[in-house]
């Protein structure tokens, strides 16, 4: 067990404050996501593990071999792994844990889906049970305090994985004026053959500086986006 001195929190109550940071940190990147687009909600998310996991290292770096905190009981040393592994749910809720299933969505091709998104929320739920089995083995092999470091490298790895290989998938104000201005003649579509008959309707939204205009029938679609003078 890593948190054994219980002379400043309980083990059972850090539990229960991670769960609900995690949850905060969801309810927060969500929030966040259409605001500020997927990959800087992601990176902010992997930016807190890491510094939770560098203040994870730093703290065992200085405890004893039974984990108790070398300082006064309260002090901010003691309070030290609390905060950190607070701030990594926190992270990790609002970052790689809410994007990440975003971004699956969005990425991938919606004829694969089916079996994609299956095949790697079960890799993931392995993963992250092949963790946690194996944890305190490899905390005893390295040292805590070198299992934490090597995490802190792992998340400078993602930072740098986002940043390479994560595309923007935020559509910006000025993208789609762009598109608008470049062609505001109809847009058309193609249906796919179907047994269903869909009969023709027309929706008309009206905006502040553009109307909006809807044509659907069971073979195509047609949107039109004219600006007001």
């Amino acid at each position: 067990m890593l948190f054994t001195d219980e002379r400043t929190f309980v083990a059972s109550d850090l539990i229960l404050a991670s769960l609900v940071c995690q949850i905060i940190g969801g309810l927060v990147g969500a929030a966040a996501i259409d605001r500020l687009g997927r990959k800087p909600v992601l990176q902010a998310g992997a930016w807190l593990c890491l510094l939770s996991n560098i203040l994870l290292s730093i703290y065992f770096s200085t405890v004893d071999s039974q984990h108790n905190c070398p300082t006064k009981p309260g002090s901010i040393l003691c309070w030290t792994p609390a905060v950190a592994t607070c701030i990594f749910f926190f992270g990790f809720g609002g970052g790689l844990g809410n994007v990440f299933f975003v971004l699956l969505g969005e990425l991938v091709p919606a004829q694969s889906s089916s079996t994609i998104v299956p095949v790697v929320t079960f890799f993931l739920n392995t993963l992250q049970f092949v963790v946690i089995k194996t944890f305190l083995t490899f905390a005893n092999i390295v040292g805590t305090t070198n299992l934490f470091f090597i995490q802190a490298g792992m998340n400078i790895f993602f930072l740098f994985g986002q940043a390479a290989w994560i595309p923007e998938t935020k559509v910006t104000k000025d993208s789609l004026e762009e598109n608008i201005s470049c062609d505001n003649s109809a847009s058309y579509g193609t249906f796919v053959p179907s047994n269903v008959s869909v009969n023709r309707y027309s929706l008309a939204r009206d905006r502040q500086e553009e109307d909006l205009d809807i044509v659907l029938n069971s073979t195509q679609f047609v949107v039109t986006v004219s600006k007001r003078e």
